[in-house]
């Protein structure tokens, strides 16, 4: 689904997946989210979430792209496909 999924980087890892959900889903229907991270504590996580509308996806990256979330400054952006 290009233009629904976003990649939110500089989480911090002790943020969850939830969380992320969360806080996301306030801007439409999330239909999946992803968290990858290497586990080390201290290191940034990142996590991909999907969207059903991309208009939603759109409206969360004009919200919280280089916002802070949890104490941490995030990157959101659409995944190109």
């Amino acid at each position: 689904m290009p233009g629904h999924t976003l990649k939110i980087s500089g989480l911090s890892s002790a943020v969850s997946e939830e969380t992320v959900r969360t806080v996301f889903s306030t801007f439409g229907k999330v239909i999946e989210s992803r968290k990858e991270s290497k586990g080390n504590k201290g290191e940034r996580a990142t996590t991909f979430v999907t969207f059903v509308h991309s208009e939603d996806a759109m409206e969360a990256v004009r919200n919280m792209h280089e916002s802070m979330l949890y104490g941490s400054p995030v990157q959101v952006a659409l995944v190109q496909v």
